[in-house]
């Protein structure tokens, strides 16, 4: 009987997935004693792991974002995998983000909606990492939507990078 709860393990009973280690770091990265924190694990690794930093980025001020990615950069074991997700500069005034804003605004509450945006050099030759794979909408739309166009102004410009440790 397989596993009611977590498509993970599920796929390693299957064989489908290696047993791994899993560490959750529920952390506050606009704070050092977190950033450190997030250090002290990446050094502790002595085998390659993998980084996902969705939804995560655009929360943050520029300088702390790139620092962080610089610590995986640095302290990460070759083969390791990271994941970033961003959204693009420009979408802080298309037509889309400000319906996103009335959406928070209306369903949620919410009225702090102080994104950053990065450009998308920023991430096309981080030292020690080899860029795997770039995904924006446009890619998605391309592979997964052939016969139907959508206007880059109706969708969020977001973009994910894998990128693996020299």
């Amino acid at each position: 009987m397989l596993p009611e709860r977590g498509v993970g393990g599920r796929a390693v009973l299957l064989g489908l997935l290696p047993k791994r280690k899993l560490h959750f770091i529920p952390v506050d990265l606009n704070e050092n004693s977190s950033v450190e924190l997030f250090r002290s694990t990446l050094t502790k690794q002595s085998s390659p792991c993998f980084v996902l930093f969705e939804g995560i980025l655009p929360y943050l001020q520029k300088p702390k974002a790139l620092e962080l990615i610089q610590l995986c950069a640095t302290h990460l074991q070759s083969g390791s995998r990271v994941v970033i997700h961003i959204f693009l500069d420009g979408y802080e005034i298309s037509e889309i983000r400000k319906k996103v804003v009335q959406f928070f605004n209306r369903e949620l509450g919410l009225t702090n909606h102080n994104f950053t945006y990065f450009n998308q050099a920023e991430f096309e030759n981080i030292s020690d990492f080899k860029l795997i794979e770039h995904v924006g909408f446009d890619i998605i739309q391309e592979r997964y939507t052939p016969n139907k166009k959508f206007h880059r102004e109706d969708l969020i410009d977001e973009r994910f990078f894998l990128f693996e440790k020299k």
